[in-house]
């Protein structure tokens, strides 16, 4: 409705508030902007979690709190340089000798940590830290899980790294100029599951499954390694999993008796470039800006 000033032979149209979605019958603007927004964002059941694989072997390896234990538990693969490979600063240009005023020639060199990871599964999971006075329950997060490979000649994986976002869009878009962590919506602790070595995760799935919100799940639980030993986590999948998401599969094989290696490698979604550069990262993970407790 629209109410009109002449004055000067001007017409000024002052307008009032609608009052539409108000009147008997009419549409809900509140209703019809909130399905819009969760329309934009993809919806509350889209998988969106974007963890390149390359990055997550740098960030693991470099970052001193996943490199300590993985010195401790002599976890580690030898770099071969390429001939001519030289030392890079954190801008891409090569070292230079102070003495010689040349290009430094990268060594062989002992990284703790595994040299090639690989995603084989995801999906949506409710996780809770059994125990903890101070976790949530029950917290529903998108979850990549990694196969982490000692060497790239190796046929079995060493372990499983679980990767973890708790947000309801998961999805890096973004491009810095120096990438940090491999998303930056992930939580920073990597749950570490082991299935052969004397750091057996016990893995475990439950007789029954459990309701959450009229909704099915098979529970799983594990204690979790490497990053904070004797945590144990209880994780509930949802029993009908739209594919490719597969944490049902996964927890299945590794909660078997014996356990089975779990190893079909998935595709991921990208992150934008660039790429997490490992001079760019502080060894004691003090000065990138990532909380890492």
């Amino acid at each position: 409705m629209a109410r009109y000033l002449t004055k000067k032979r001007r017409n000024i149209k002052k307008y009032k508030k609608s009052r539409k979605g108000h009147r008997r019958g009419g549409r809900s603007i509140k209703r019809h902007t909130v399905g819009k927004r969760r329309r934009m964002v993809g919806g509350a059941d889209e998988f969106d979690f974007n963890v390149d694989p390359n990055d997550l072997q740098v960030f693991m390896s470099k970052i001193e709190k996943y490199a300590s234990p993985f010195r401790a538990k002599s976890i580690n693969y030898k770099y071969n340089p390429m001939s001519g490979e030289t030392d890079k600063d954190c801008a891409g240009n090569d070292k230079v000798d102070y003495n010689t005023k040349q290009p430094i020639l990268r060594k062989v060199e002992d990284i703790f940590g595994f040299e090639k990871v690989e995603l084989v599964a995801k999906g949506f999971a409710l996780v809770t830290k059994m125990g903890s006075l101070f976790s949530a329950n029950n917290r529903k997060e998108q979850i990549n899980v990694f196969a982490c490979y000692v060497n790239n000649s190796d046929t079995d994986p060493l372990c499983y790294a679980i990767v973890r976002c708790a947000n309801s869009n998961c999805n890096d878009g973004s491009n810095p100029e120096i990438r940090l962590k491999p998303n930056s919506n992930m939580e920073s602790k990597i749950l570490f599951l082991f299935t052969k070595t004397m750091l057996d995760s016990n893995v475990t799935k439950l007789p029954t499954p459990e309701i959450v919100n009229r909704t099915n799940y098979n529970a799983f639980r594990f204690t979790t390694r490497l990053s904070s030993d004797e945590d144990e986590y209880k994780i509930l999948v949802p029993v009908t999993e739209a594919k490719p998401l597969n944490l049902n599969d996964f927890f299945d094989a590794v909660a078997s008796k014996p356990p089975k290696d779990f190893k079909v490698k998935l595709e991921f979604m990208s992150v934008n470039t660039p790429r997490i550069k490992r001079e760019c990262l502080d060894p004691g993970g003090s000065s990138v800006g990532i909380p890492l407790v």
